[in-house]
């Protein structure tokens, strides 16, 4: 029974020193996170949601006038198209969610540090003004692409218009290149005996009279 006692009496002061160590660290995370002041100017306080976003403890007054350039967002449709990052680039950073104000049919925006993807911008064009020549070498290309497919569709049209032509020149065909076909000769007048006879071309209808003797 002594036994059973201690053994007894152990389990619950472990249980007990588990439950205190756990509200210790508890405790002392909640105390770490309402403690925790701004990495520039080092005041009390910070942008929770940009903080769980990208674990970084700034105030909201830094990220937005001081240092701004350094904490500043940007929306994945305008890193993909002003940095040229791939979607599989993009989706190796971390981002925070927000509701799309100026379109509440839309779904949440995505935003990023941009300071971090022109960290992975400039890694592959080199530097701003490689990023830039990219852009140029991108923006004639796509002129290029455009005449092509312009010319294309001149060459479509042209033979379309030439088709038409051929066609009507087949069914149509002009007074000096036409050779009568006559047909066999009638008597000019069917009410009296007469010498006149006319042909009629079977082709386009042209009749000439002549006498037979």
């Amino acid at each position: 029974a002594s036994a059973a006692s201690s053994t007894s009496s152990s389990s619950s002061s472990a249980s007990s020193s588990s439950s205190v160590a756990a509200a210790g660290s508890l405790s002392s995370s909640a105390s770490s996170a309402s403690s925790a002041s701004c990495e520039k100017c080092r005041s009390m306080g910070y942008d929770k949601k940009y903080h769980e976003a990208f674990g970084v403890y700034v105030c909201y007054n830094c990220r937005r006038t001081q240092h701004a350039a350094e904490y500043d967002l940007i929306t994945l449709t305008r890193a993909k198209k002003e940095y040229l990052l791939t979607a599989g680039e993009m989706a190796k950073l971390k981002c925070m969610t927000k509701s799309n104000t100026k379109h509440s049919g839309f779904g949440t925006m995505k935003l990023y540090r941009l300071s971090e993807v022109r960290s992975i911008s400039f890694g592959k064009f080199g530097d701003e003004a490689g990023l830039e020549k990219e852009k140029q070498r991108r923006e004639l290309a796509r002129l290029e692409r455009n005449i092509l497919a312009e010319r294309k569709r001149a060459r479509k049209a042209a033979e379309a218009r030439d088709r038409e032509r051929g066609i009507l020149k087949t069914y149509v065909p002009k007074e000096k290149d036409h050779v009568h076909t006559f047909g066999p000769a009638e008597s000019a007048s069917s009410s009296s005996p007469s010498s006149l006879s006319i042909e009629r071309c079977t082709e386009c209808g042209f009749e000439r009279e002549f006498e037979e003797f």
